[in-house]
């Protein structure tokens, strides 16, 4: 299982690498400034703030809920092509859970993954994001413990503040 692991991971990371070194004069497009600022956007089922850098470098600071559980994480997203209708980019992710009843544990864990995906301006103050990837994951309560690796697909609209 963690073979399949560090093999998808290492894909995932390579590819952007690859897909750089090979991209095309066509396909890409001088950054706008557009791409670049504070962002609020929302998922499901998260709320995030999200800053832009002219740089293809972006952070992000995301909460998300569900059924007796909280996850508080922050990203970093590497935009590795950016096109005229579409950008690509991978990152890294980590962040902290709280448990409340969820898989019948109560108490805290942490969690870290690494993505890659797309994102598409619609128009001059909105962008939709999408991406997917492994994400490994401790939870702890009491004295149990439980670890998984799985797979997570992120989705997400953002709306450009200033």
């Amino acid at each position: 299982m963690l073979n399949r692991f560090y093999l998808v991971s290492l894909v995932i990371i390579l590819f952007p690498l690859y897909s750089v070194a090979n991209e095309s004069q066509a396909a890409t497009a001088v950054p706008t400034p557009e791409r670049g600022g504070l962002f609020l956007g929302v998922g499901w089922p998260d709320v995030k703030v999200r800053y832009g850098f002219e740089a293809p470098i972006d952070l992000e600071a995301k909460a998300a809920f569900g059924s007796g559980m909280q996850v508080y994480s922050g990203r970093v997203y590497w935009t590795y092509l950016r096109g005229q209708d579409l950008d690509l980019m991978a990152g890294v992710e980590g962040g902290y859970m709280n448990l409340q009843g969820a898989d019948g544990l109560y108490g805290g864990g942490a969690h870290g993954g690494l993505f890659t995906g797309v994102e598409a301006p619609l128009g001059r103050w909105l962008r939709l994001s999408v991406d997917i990837g492994p994400d490994c994951y401790e939870e702890h309560s009491g004295n149990q413990s439980v670890s998984n690796i799985g797979w997570v697909v992120t989705t997400g609209i953002y709306l450009k503040l200033f």
